[in-house]
């Protein structure tokens, strides 16, 4: 791969990213607007705690719960975008490339850690 072709990767993924990071805010307010703001009942008030937890409502906590929910079903996806990629021939290789692990940090610490002189 030439320079510019790698300038351009890191442009686009990127941009992606930025596209990533305004869509999760979206669709953490779509899910949070679909529970009508009270997807944060996880903690009630209980007799057997003291003292009492705070029910009001928190809006951040009512989005930090719908971002984690957000996460895992990403987590999910993921997994299986990984096994379809693998049952079409793709390479662990390939798969590293497209979540973007470097393959040289992944060895170099395998073997610094295994001669002890790991970071």
């Amino acid at each position: 791969m030439d320079a510019q072709e790698s300038r351009d990767k890191l442009i686009y993924r990127s941009q992606l990213r930025d596209l990533a990071d305004a869509a999760t805010a979206e669709v953490v307010n779509y899910l949070v607007e679909q529970f009508g703001g009270d997807n944060y009942s996880l903690l009630k008030t209980r007799p057997d705690i003291w003292p009492p937890i705070d029910t009001a409502e928190s809006e951040p906590l009512t989005r930090l719960v719908a971002a984690r929910e957000l996460e895992h079903a990403a987590h999910t996806a993921q997994r299986g975008f990984i096994r379809q990629a693998r049952e079409t021939g793709r390479s662990w290789y390939e798969i590293g490339q497209a979540l973007d692990l470097l393959l040289m940090d992944t060895t170099s610490c395998g073997i610094g850690c295994a001669m002890g002189t790991c970071r």
